[in-house]
């Protein structure tokens, strides 16, 4: 914590003296208050020690003597006069020099609130196409929401739950042991008690990426428990850790999760959603459009015979339409256009079409 309070100062004093602080020293600060719930709570301990400044007058005593009487008012009321409470010198330059900062405060307060702008204990959140929003949770926790995403936000003093209807969404969860933190996605619940990780649900499939500590996946009919915060372990449940991913389906039901479900990944790789890439290794098609749909207006068809065809690489969010005509180049596929409606069918199946 005491470096937390240092590294806070340090950061105060640059924002404070800089009105036109450069947008990387920006999220280099950002960065830094997301990297653990002890920065924030540092920083904002300096804000409120600031904020809480009490610019209070002293009295200045009266000369005792009366050599500078002037004869121009009685003796009781130059007294008076004399005994009247002034700022010193020091003073007004103390109250200007806090005044300043108590600006720099506000503006650093505003500043604040646009990027945490509250803490949310309940609420549905959604978000449009190829937008990115950020939640700060009541408990501490965080939530990045990817593009076309929509989640259910239920806190109670048993149980943190969140749905998560559509889209992806990375969890960074603040340590509660006496309310386990649940994220609902159709037919799993992916639990844990402090620690960070991935959901994406497209379709029919939810991903599950650890990108540290552990959590607990539960499956069927041991997700009616996961409700009331009581998730227990079954045949259905699964531990994933750190570099470890998980894929299961909701049709028809959630089966029993397998062994060959889980894979190692780069954790890193798999969230890099969050800076704008969308990163795909040995991907079904059907998938990989599926998600890239989710930042773009185009609409994307795909047949059932490219479906099934895999693809790996890098596809940044901006730049999904060019992507798409480039893609017979690295998969056997045709693109075929009609406005903003495309269909990717493999290229024997167009070949055929066109005869």
């Amino acid at each position: 914590m005491a470096a937390a309070a240092r590294e806070a100062s340090e950061w105060f004093v640059t924002i404070q003296s800089n009105q036109d602080l450069p947008p990387e020293r920006l999220q280099d600060w950002l960065r830094w208050l997301e990297a653990s719930p002890d920065n924030k709570q540092a920083f904002e301990q300096i804000a409120r020690i600031w904020h809480g400044t009490n610019a209070s007058v002293v009295a200045q005593p009266a000369d005792e003597g009366e050599e500078d009487y002037d004869d121009s008012m009685s003796v009781s009321e130059w007294k008076a006069r004399k005994q009247r409470p002034v700022v010193s010198t020091h003073r007004r330059h103390y109250f200007a020099a806090a005044a300043a900062v108590l600006l720099s405060v506000l503006a650093l307060l505003t500043l604040w609130a646009r990027f945490f702008p509250g803490s949310y204990s309940e609420g549905t959140f959604a978000t449009r196409t190829g937008e990115h929003r950020e939640l700060q949770l009541a408990d501490g926790s965080h939530i990045t929401l990817g593009g076309a995403s929509r989640l259910t936000v239920n806190f109670s003093s048993t149980a943190r739950d969140i749905r998560l209807d559509a889209g992806e969404a990375f969890f960074s969860v603040a340590k509660d042991p006496t309310r386990t933190f649940n994220v609902h996605a159709m037919q799993g619940v992916i639990s844990a008690v402090g620690t960070a990780f991935n959901v994406q649900a497209i379709e029919n499939r939810v991903t599950v990426t650890v990108t540290e500590g552990t959590v607990r996946v539960v499956g069927n009919d041991a997700g009616s428990a996961a409700t009331e915060g009581m998730v227990t372990a079954s045949a259905h449940s699964k531990n994933v850790t750190r570099g470890q991913e998980l894929t299961y389906r909701a049709v028809p039901l959630l089966a029993p999760i397998a062994e060959e479900e889980l894979k190692q990944v780069d954790p890193a790789a798999s969230v890099r959603w969050r800076e704008g890439w969308l990163m795909y290794h040995n991907e079904p098609l059907r998938y990989v459009l599926a998600d890239v749909g989710r930042y773009t207006d185009l609409k994307i068809e795909v047949s059932s015979d490219a479906a099934a065809m895999q693809f790996s690489g890098a596809i940044y969010k901006d730049r999904i339409a060019e992507w798409i005509v480039a893609l017979p180049e690295v998969a056997a596929v045709a693109v075929e256009r009609q406005g903003d409606h495309l269909t990717i069918r493999s290229r024997t199946t167009a070949s055929t079409l066109q005869q």
